[in-house]
């Protein structure tokens, strides 16, 4: 019945959620002061169920950061992305620059774009 207490429904959309705060030592390991994470369902039944399962992943979880399997923040995996993400993006400019045929369209998008 523990996991009941992880179960919210949203006031507007009545989706019910998984929510539980992150324990303070383990606050920095995973760069969060809580989970929230949607159970996409408004059948109670069904959230009871869901809700079961993410808490389990959620445990699973903290006990990894606990014992140092976590070696990785959210924040620097976001981080990580990020600058993938900007590689990627550039690289894509760089090429659609060297079509001819998207030449002039692409290079005037970008000038607009860096305004």
């Amino acid at each position: 019945m523990a996991a009941m207490t992880n179960l919210q429904k949203h006031p507007k959309s009545g989706v019910y959620r998984f929510h539980r705060a992150v324990p303070p030592g383990l606050r920095p390991t995973i760069g969060k002061t809580e989970i929230v994470e949607t159970l996409n369902t408004n059948d109670l039944t069904e959230a009871k169920r869901r809700v079961k399962e993410v808490g389990l992943r959620i445990d699973a979880m903290f006990d990894a950061a606990r014992s140092g399997r976590f070696g990785i923040t959210i924040q620097e995996v976001r981080q990580f992305v990020d600058a993938w993400k900007a590689e990627q993006l550039e690289d894509d400019a760089e090429e659609r620059l060297a079509m001819p045929a998207f030449t002039g369209t692409v290079t005037a998008s970008i000038e607009l774009f860096n305004r």
